[in-house]
C-alpha cells in the first residue's frame, strides 16, 4: 500500500486556501515519501505512457499535476485533462484557472494513478499557454509503489456513517480496494474523536440516496489527525458463524458445466463487472477474482445481479457479499440471495433441481391428461370425491389450466416425469398472507425409486431459500393429513421430536361435509346472534389457542399484509383468480361461544376443498348445542356454488360430545420454515434407521391420501 501523508489545508493554514484553489489544486498538501523515493518502481516506455494518455483522453477523465512551490517547499496535486497524443508531445488543460507566475509553483511530474500503482511522467521542456501547458513526453517513466490490490476511486457522492460505542461520525467514501476502503469522517463536536479507539469495532455504512450498499463491522487499519475530519482506512472483520448447537450444513452447491456467470454494475465505482460464477444454490453463489484486482468486499450489497445461464435465461436477484477468503492466487467471494422476484426462483429452483435429476421438474407446464391420468391411478381423486365435483368438472379444469399453464405467482408445482409419464406429483398455493400450503402430495412407485420421499425433499429444499426472500413473504408452511395415514418416520413425529409448538405445531380438527342447501337451519334461537369478530374477541380467541395448544395456528391465520404490500386477496384477484377470508362471532347473550373463519376459493384450487368451507373454533364447545352452530353456518354458505363444503371444528371432540356424525378427522401441521434444514436432518436421520425400502414405499403412497 502507497503511504501519503496528507494534512487539510484549510485547517493548517487558511490564507494560503484561495492561491491553491486558483490553480484547482487538490485540498491536501501532497507529502508522498514512496514518489520522492521512487521505491519500488517499474519502468514504462514513451509508447506505454502515450498510450496511457490517450486512454485518459478517451475517457474524458484528468491526470493529475505534481506542483512544488519554491517558496515553502511544500508540494501539491491539481488536475489536468490531456489532449490527444501522438508525437510524444501532449497538451495538457488546466482544470480550473491556471496558475500564475506568482504563485511560485513549479510544475515537476504528470502523476496517473492507476488504482494498483502511480506512474510518474516527469515534466520538461514546458511550453505554458492561456491555460493549458505542453510537454515532451521522456524516453522512460516509473510505475512505483505498488499496492496489494487496486484501488478505485468513488465516482458519485456515497455517504458513510460509522459508529463505535458512543461515537458517531459521517461523512463520504474516497476510495476503496477489496481489501479496504477511505473515507473521510467529519464530526460535529471537537471532542468527538477522542471517544474514538482504533482497535475497536466499527459499525460501518455506506449508502446512496439512503439505500444502504454496504452494511459491517470494522477495523480501522491507519487514520490521520484532526479534531473535526479525518481520513480513516477500514477493513471488513470476519462474520462470526451463527451460534448453533450443531455445525449448520450448508446448502447442496451445483457447479454448471459450461459455467453460467453474473454481470452487475459495482455500487461504489459505477463499474459493469463480470465474474464466472463457481457454485451456485437457492440460497447464493460464490465467483473468484484476482486477490489483487478484486472488487467484492464482505458486507457489500449488489442491488441488482444479472445471472446468465447457458441457453439465454437471465435472473435478477438481489445480493450480499457475505465472505471473502483468499486462497493462494484467488479469492472466493460468496454472495447470499437477499431477494429476488419468485417467478425467477421458480425459473433458478428449476435449473438447479433439474440438474440434480432429469426427471425432476419446477413449475413447468405439464401435460394436464398425463396429470388426469394420474391422479385417478393414485387413487387420489377416489369415487366418492369425484361424484362430489364430477358435476363442476369442467370448472375444475379451468382452475387446474390457470393454476399449471399460466403460471401464477400463488401456486407451485413439483413433478417427477419421464417419457411423458407422472411418478411423482407435488403442488402448494398461498393460502394465507404469510403461508403456504402443500395440498397434494402423491407418488407411484418406479422401479426401486422412493419417489414420495424424494417429492417431500424437494418441497423442504425449494422453501429453505424461498422463505428468505421478503417479497414472497412467506413464514409458514401449512400441511394436512388424515391421523390414520401415519408418516412415521417424519411430518408428525417431526413436530413431537421438536417439543417446540412455536417451531413446528400440530392441531387435529373433526371433518363435517356441510350442505349448503340446509335452508330449515338458518334461524338463531333467542338469545344467539351472528356478528363479525372484533379485535377483541380476536384477543379472545388468542388466548384460548394458546392455552390449549401453544402452535402456529393462531399466526397464520392473523397474518397481515405489511405496508404498501398487497394482500393475498389482491394477489389472487390480479392473477384471475379467487381468494376470501371473513371472520364472525357466534354470541350467547353476548359472550363468545364460538369463532368462525369462512373460506372462500376457485373451485378445486385445492382438491379435498379446505379452502372452501369454514373453520369453527368452540371457546365452550359445552354451551354450544349443534343445531345453534349449525343454524349459524346455515347463514354463511350463500356464497358457494357447490351443494357441499367442509366445516373443520376445533377442538376435534366437539362432534362426538355432541353425538352427531362426523367424517373423518385432519391433522393440521404447521412449521415455521426457519427450521426448514432441521426437517430435512430429522428425515435423513430417521430414513438410515428406518424399516427396509418396501416398507417405505408403501406408506410414502400412502401420503395425504383424503
Amino acid at each position: 500500500m502507497i503511504e501519503t501523508k496528507i494534512d487539510h489545508t484549510a485547517e493548517k493554514n487558511p490564507a494560503e486556501t484561495g492561491r491553491r484553489d486558483a490553480v484547482s489544486l487538490s485540498s491536501w498538501v501532497f507529502r508522498n515519501e514512496f514518489l520522492q523515493r521512487k521505491r519500488s518502481s517499474e519502468k514504462l516506455s514513451a509508447n506505454q505512457l502515450i498510450n496511457i494518455i490517450n486512454l485518459h483522453h478517451f475517457k474524458g477523465t484528468p491526470l493529475q499535476v505534481h506542483l512544488r512551490d519554491d517558496r515553502y517547499g511544500e508540494d501539491f496535486l491539481a488536475e489536468a485533462f490531456p489532449e490527444c497524443c501522438q508525437d510524444r508531445t501532449v497538451t495538457c488543460r488546466w482544470h480550473g484557472d491556471p496558475p500564475s507566475e506568482n504563485d511560485h509553483l513549479r510544475l515537476i511530474n504528470l502523476v496517473i494513478p492507476d488504482g494498483q500503482s502511480v506512474i510518474l511522467i516527469p515534466i520538461s521542456e514546458i511550453i505554458a499557454t492561456n491555460g493549458s501547458f505542453t510537454i515532451q513526453i521522456p524516453e522512460k517513466g516509473l510505475a512505483i509503489g505498488k499496492r496489494l490490490a487496486r484501488r478505485h476511486p468513488a465516482p458519485v457522492e456515497i455517504a458513510a456513517e460509522i459508529t463505535q460505542s458512543g461515537f458517531t461520525a459521517r461523512g463520504s467514501l474516497l476510495d476503496f480496494s477489496a481489501q479496504a476502503f477511505r473515507i473521510l469522517a467529519r464530526t460535529e463536536s471537537p471532542d468527538s474523536f477522542h471517544w474514538f479507539h482504533k482497535d475497536r469495532p466499527i459499525l460501518t455504512r455506506l449508502s446512496i440516496n439512503g439505500d444502504i450498499v454496504y452494511s459491517g463491522s470494522c477495523r480501522c487499519i491507519r487514520h490521520t489527525s484532526g479534531s473535526r475530519s479525518r481520513e480513516m482506512v477500514l477493513t471488513a472483520l470476519e462474520e462470526p458463524p451463527p451460534r448453533t448447537r450443531t455445525k449448520p450444513k450448508r446448502s447442496f452447491r451445483h457447479r454448471m458445466t459450461p459455467s453460467a456467470y453474473i454481470t452487475f454494475h459495482h455500487p461504489l465505482s459505477g463499474e459493469r463487472i463480470q465474474r464466472d460464477i463457481h457454485d451456485l444454490s437457492l440460497t447464493g453463489f460464490s465467483v473468484f477474482e484476482r486477490p489483487d484486482d478484486g472488487v467484492l468486499l464482505q458486507g457489500m450489497v449488489l442491488p441488482q445481479v444479472q445471472i446468465h445461464f447457458p441457453g439465454g435465461a437471465i435472473i435478477t436477484p438481489r445480493a450480499r457479499i457475505a465472505y471473502r477468503q483468499v486462497k493462494g492466487s484467488r479469492a472466493l467471494c460468496g454472495l447470499a440471495f437477499l431477494d429476488m422476484d419468485i417467478q425467477e426462483y421458480k425459473q433458478l429452483s428449476h435449473i438447479l433441481t433439474n440438474m440434480t435429476d432429469p426427471h425432476l421438474f419446477v413449475s413447468q407446464e405439464p401435460d394436464l391428461d398425463a396429470l388426469w391420468s394420474f391422479l385417478f391411478q393414485t387413487g387420489f381423486l377416489y369415487p366418492k370425491k369425484y361424484r362430489m365435483i364430477q358435476e363442476y368438472r369442467e370448472q375444475f379444469k379451468e382452475t387446474y389450466r390457470k393454476l399449471y399453464c399460466d403460471h401464477p405467482e400463488i401456486a407451485e408445482h413439483f413433478l417427477y416425469q419421464e417419457d411423458g409419464v407422472i411418478y411423482g406429483h407435488l403442488s402448494m398455493v398461498k393460502a394465507y398472507e404469510r403461508s403456504w400450503m402443500v395440498h397434494h402430495l402423491a407418488a407411484r412407485r418406479k422401479g426401486s425409486l422412493r419417489v414420495a420421499l424424494a417429492m417431500l425433499k424437494l418441497i423442504v429444499q425449494y422453501f429453505e431459500g424461498i422463505h428468505r426472500l421478503p417479497s414472497v413473504r412467506m413464514d409458514h408452511l401449512v400441511f394436512y393429513f388424515r391421523p390414520e395415514n401415519r408418516f412415521p418416520n417424519m411430518v408428525g413425529d417431526f413436530a413431537k421430536a421438536m417439543k417446540e409448538p412455536r417451531a413446528c405445531s400440530q392441531d387435529v380438527f373433526a371433518f363435517i361435509e356441510f350442505p349448503t342447501d340446509d335452508g330449515d337451519t338458518c334461524d338463531l334461537p333467542p338469545g344467539w346472534t351472528l356478528s363479525e369478530l372484533t379485535p377483541a374477541m380476536r384477543r379472545h380467541l388468542e388466548s384460548f389457542y394458546r392455552h390449549f395448544s401453544g402452535g402456529l395456528l393462531m399466526d397464520v391465520l392473523n397474518a397481515s399484509p405489511g405496508e404498501g404490500e398487497p394482500s393475498v386477496e389482491d394477489v389472487y384477484k390480479r392473477n384471475g383468480m379467487v381468494r376470501h377470508t371473513s371472520t364472525h362471532a357466534l354470541l350467547h347473550d353476548g359472550q363468545l361461544k364460538v369463532a368462525l373463519w369462512r373460506n372462500e376459493s376457485d373451485l378445486g384450487l385445492n382438491l379435498s376443498e379446505l379452502l372452501n368451507g369454514f373453520k369453527a373454533f368452540m371457546l365452550d364447545p359445552a354451551g354450544t348445542p349443534w343445531n345453534v352452530l349449525r343454524a349459524a353456518i346455515g347463514q354463511l354458505t350463500a356464497v358457494y356454488d357447490i351443494p357441499k363444503v367442509p366445516v373443520m371444528i376445533y377442538p376435534a371432540s366437539y362432534p362426538a360430545e355432541q353425538g352427531i356424525e362426523q367424517n373423518k378427522q385432519y391433522a393440521m401441521w404447521i412449521m415455521d420454515v426457519q427450521y426448514g434444514r432441521a426437517f430435512i436432518h430429522y428425515m435423513e436421520r430417521k430414513i438410515q434407521r428406518s424399516k427396509p425400502l418396501l416398507a417405505l414405499l408403501q406408506w410414502a403412497q400412502k401420503m395425504i391420501q383424503r
